[in-house]
């Protein structure tokens, strides 16, 4: 037993040297999710307002054009619940929070990350003990083992940074996304008409209500916010969730008074700034970004 057992542990201890090695190369690497969680951890007591929401808060909201001290805490694919999560893990330092905007795309209400397609990217939240966590999820060598190579040679070999955005949050590569609308903006609203489930709904809309109600007796003022999308991406989107979710975010705002609902998802204003079907470009973000400014008080 004991001879099988120094014969296991010689098979093992290349695998186990490989592995460890691997996370001591991973370790430091600081992606994203990282930043932004850190960024939070350091400076939440000087945030002055906070963005919230998916890419397309991430990728919308430029922080830049604001007018007081704005991060931009939205990810792809972030939920309210998540949105929730991240606010009140920090919210007893934000002592000079004046304004929250969160951006409620046509999957919001309806995705989570706990469940579907983005249930892996859970454990990029851990900072904010969001959902439940083995030991395991604490190496970086769990988080997209398919992708480590890929990463080591891009951050040691080609010296690229995995951190996406700017000193604010905001997005600092834009989507090298196809230009073709017609049928990007299809498949774009068919995957997101596909995400989630209808149940998610009693989750994700009393999470944003509660992000609201907290801010409303605290005097801290909400956003809400449909962001634009091509024409081609809005025929294509499930007109049902659409409506559902213009509703919610009404409701919602009609029983607060520190809460504004902006709906821009038809706004003839950005018809030529998208930068996909879905996204706006950068022109296309600042001006978004100017007409949030205008309706903060």
């Amino acid at each position: 037993m004991i001879f099988f057992l120094k014969r296991v542990l010689i098979f093992l201890m290349p695998i186990l040297l490989f592995v460890a090695l691997m996370e001591a190369l991973l370790q430091p690497i600081s992606n994203t999710y990282d930043y932004k969680s850190d960024y939070l951890a350091t400076n939440s007591r000087n945030v002055e307002g906070l963005i919230l929401g998916s890419s397309h808060a991430f990728y919308d909201v430029n922080p830049a054009h604001l007018s007081t001290r704005f991060f931009n805490a939205a990810l792809p694919a972030q939920t309210p619940d998540v949105d929730s999560a991240i606010l009140f893990k920090y919210i007893a330092q934000m002592k000079q929070l004046q304004t929250v905007i969160i951006s409620i795309s046509s999957f919001s209400l309806y995705q989570r990350l706990l469940e579907g397609q983005y249930n892996q990217q859970i454990k990029l939240y851990q900072p904010y003990n969001i959902g439940k966590h083995s030991p395991l999820d604490y190496l970086k060598i769990t988080n997209r083992p398919a992708s480590n190579f890929d990463i080591l040679r891009r951050v040691y070999l080609q010296q690229e940074s995995l951190v996406t955005c700017d000193t604010l949050g905001f997005v600092r590569k834009y989507k090298e996304g196809a230009k073709d609308f017609e049928v990007e903006g299809k498949k774009t609203a068919q995957r997101h008409n596909q995400m989630g489930h209808q149940m998610h709904l009693a989750i994700n809309a009393p999470a944003l209500k509660k992000i609201v109600e907290y801010c409303d007796k605290k005097g801290i003022q909400t956003i809400l916010f449909i962001p634009p999308a091509h024409v081609v991406y809005r025929q294509s989107v499930n007109a049902s969730r659409m409506d559902t979710t213009i509703e919610t975010c009404q409701s919602i705002a009609t029983q607060y008074n520190n809460c504004t609902f902006l709906n821009f998802f038809s706004d003839e204003d950005f018809e030529d700034l998208f930068e996909d079907a879905d996204h706006l470009n950068a022109a296309g973000a600042t001006i978004l970004t100017q007409k949030l400014e205008v309706k903060r008080r």
